[in-house]
């Protein structure tokens, strides 16, 4: 599939297990506490900030729905000279925008399509190479679950060859879903 494409894959949506969603949701919220991560918690922003920025060209490698609640996971890639932050900012909140109706949406962004492929969060088993873990660069996520954190959250590591610095964005509440079309 080329880059820029923004539908899901067919045949791509997966009942992955129920333990998937909530690892999603430990890694989005506490990004902070895993494994040694220097996380910047500093950073407040708001995706209207990013509408005039260009998005990049990315591609939906894998899409699956979690089966706890109702949640979007999706796995892109893009190239890695367009890992920047105002990009991937653009980007997380375009697919947020393209998908406001979900109640919760998770997106990891890596820089090669085999770690889009590949990459399994919360360090469970992958069968992805440890450059393919590397080539993960961004997370993503909202959610409309008071329980689970309600808001957005943009996770990202700036310098691929640091894999421990993350820098987390709070971009405040979710998307507002689309208005409902009139019969």
């Amino acid at each position: 599939m080329p880059y820029g494409q923004e539908t899901i894959p067919p045949n791509s949506l997966a009942h992955p297990p129920s333990v998937r969603l909530m690892i999603w949701i430990s890694i989005c919220a506490m990004s902070a506490f895993t494994t040694g991560a220097q996380t910047s918690l500093a950073e407040k922003d708001d995706c209207r900030n990013y509408l005039s920025v260009k998005i990049p060209k990315f591609n939906v490698v894998r899409a699956m729905r979690a089966d706890l609640r109702p949640a979007l996971e999706l796995y892109i890639s893009v190239a890695p000279a367009e890992i920047d932050h105002d990009q991937m900012l653009a980007l997380a909140c375009h697919l947020g925008t393209i998908h406001a109706v979900e109640e919760a949406l998770f997106v990891w962004i890596c820089d090669t399509k085999s770690a889009a492929k590949h990459f399994e969060p919360g360090g469970a088993e992958s069968s992805g190479s440890e450059n393919d873990k590397l080539s993960c660069r961004v997370s993503y996520s909202f959610t409309r679950y008071p329980q689970d954190g309600y808001g957005q959250l943009f996770d990202w590591r700036p310098e691929r060859s640091d894999p421990k610095r993350w820098v987390l964005v709070d971009l405040g509440p979710p998307p507002p879903k689309p208005a409902a079309t009139g019969q």
